[in-house]
């Protein structure tokens, strides 16, 4: 059975990174051209030419940049004479991305987020008699990273390149597939699979500004390769190469006088408008419960690293904590007859934005959680859940002398997307995860020593508990999750940038 194919084709598309002058906005559209091949387990096979537009947006704020570029649903364009009976593929396709140019305007890191989705039908000769066809879905979203150079030349123009990796991407497929026989049509629709991607793509343009527009044209090679996740071992799902010549033009909005600025005075974003970061790294030790499954609760004292980011500018405040999911703690399980021991693994991670009240003293935050813990027994077991979902807070502060203060943080993940999977002895139990709903309390009480020469230091204690399971009810579940922690913890961090 040939499944998804083809994805990354029409991402020919992809616009590379386009540098502006210092703020400004710039709109912009792209037509681009494929050539490149697609691989399967049993078959490779040679894409069409396919032009594609794709439109892009940016925002720039002296040495920051904010993009975005986009494929329109487009589809279902046909695919004719090729091996594998595909006959026509829909997609649609969304990047964004934050950048920090150097001041020259010469070199730029960023990193941001993939996501597409496609659907792509097939014939399907089953035999003499039955003819099918089949219906292809996926989603795949990552995090990209990319590093872009630019040398300024003559007369306005330039010359870009870029190399941008997406390490781990997450994607999620299933299929519909229809028999039709001289009696009876029979329709059967898949379970989802799931899959692990990574992409490399890097891109080379040479670029001419007249006025207000600009015009680039370029090559691009992109690879992508995937893998099936939902086995204890995984298995190749696709692999695509492509290379892209296109041609585009921009338009640009913004600070007049940027138009007369020379390529190498790009003016960086002043000093008092850049957040006060705060990086901590520290550990957390205390008591835990853990049940998976029928398993009954399991005790013990935790040991976990800490790891905690903020960016703040005003009553503004993004955020990112957590700890991966590391051993926890181990043990043996008080009601197995022969004895049976379990090692856990749990980990957590909230990550959003806040606004603080004027008076500084109270918040309000929403976010992403996620839970992740993993049981090993041995008697060859193996238990994994991951969830996540929407995280409210509030938050309370108390201010102490020399800058310290106490805060109070109380957030909750009411309904989180949970997913399960069980091995027994190195083989999945079931061909497919299975699915429920969980929910998540987390509430701390903070001590922040005052800040000195650029670094300090927080105390705290901290309560966690998730709860979840399958979501359809059952004699007797095997798929409950529960866990509870509480744990004092200890962190030190040094901050960048104004208070």
């Amino acid at each position: 059975m040939k499944r998804r194919v083809w994805v990354t084709i029409l991402l020919a598309a992809l616009l590379g990174p386009q540098p502006v002058r210092a703020d400004q906005t710039s709109i912009g559209v792209q037509l681009t051209g494929t050539h490149g091949t697609h691989r399967e387990s049993d078959g490779t096979a040679v894409a069409p030419l396919i032009p594609v537009p794709i439109v892009t947006a940016s925002q720039r704020f002296g040495c920051i940049e904010v993009a975005a570029e986009g494929l329109p649903p487009m589809g279902p364009i046909h695919i004719a004479n090729n091996p594998i009976g595909m006959q026509d593929i829909s997609l649609t396709y969304l990047d964004t991305a934050v950048r920090y140019w150097n001041r020259a305007g010469t070199l730029a890191v960023g990193v941001g987020e993939s996501l597409y989705n496609q659907r792509t039908n097939f014939a399907r000769a089953l035999d003499a008699t039955h003819v099918g066809t089949e219906l292809d879905s996926s989603r795949v979203a990552g995090t990209r990273y990319e590093i872009t150079g630019r040398l300024p030349l003559h007369g306005g123009k330039e010359l870009l390149a870029t190399l941008g990796v997406d390490p781990s991407m997450h994607g999620r497929y299933s299929y519909v597939t229809q028999v039709h026989s001289n009696t009876q049509d029979v329709t059967f629709s898949s379970p989802s699979s799931w899959e692990r991607a990574s992409q490399v793509d890097a891109n080379a343009r040479f670029r001419d500004r007249i006025g207000d527009y600009a015009i680039s044209y370029g090559v691009r090679y992109l690879n992508y390769v995937a893998a099936y996740t939902q086995w204890s071992a995984s298995r190749f799902a696709d692999a695509n190469s492509l290379l892209m010549p296109y041609v585009g033009v921009q338009r640009f909005f913004g600070n007049e006088q940027s138009h007369l600025r020379s390529y190498n005075a790009t003016t960086c974003v002043s000093r008092k408008w850049l957040p006060h970061l705060e990086a901590f790294v520290g550990a957390q030790i205390g008591t835990a419960s853990h049940r998976a499954g029928l398993l009954r609760p399991n005790d013990g004292g935790i040991t976990t690293p800490l790891f905690a980011l903020r960016a703040r500018r005003d009553r503004y405040e993004l955020f990112a904590q957590g700890t991966p999911a590391v051993h926890a703690f181990s043990g043996t399980l008080r009601a197995a007859s022969p004895q049976v021991t379990y090692s856990v693994a749990v980990g957590y991670a909230t990550a959003g934005a806040r606004y603080w009240l004027p008076s500084g003293k109270a918040g309000f935050g929403v976010g992403d959680a996620l839970y992740d813990s993993r049981s090993s027994l041995s008697d060859g077991v193996q238990l994994a859940v991951r969830a996540a979902g929407l995280r409210y807070e509030a938050m309370r502060t108390f201010a102490l002398p020399s800058g310290a203060q106490v805060m109070l943080d109380a957030g909750v993940a009411p309904r989180m997307h949970e997913r399960s999977t069980n091995w027994i002895n190195g083989l999945i139990s079931s061909p497919y995860p299975s699915f429920g709903t969980g929910s998540l309390v987390d509430a701390s009480a903070t001590f922040e020593t005052g800040e000195r020469a650029g670094h300090r230091w927080m105390y705290g204690v901290r309560y966690l508990n998730y709860a979840g399971g399958s979501g359809k009810p059952r004699p007797f579940d095997f798929l409950k999750e529960r866990a509870g922690l509480f744990t004092a913890f200890a962190a030190w961090g040094f901050t960048v940038g104004p208070h």
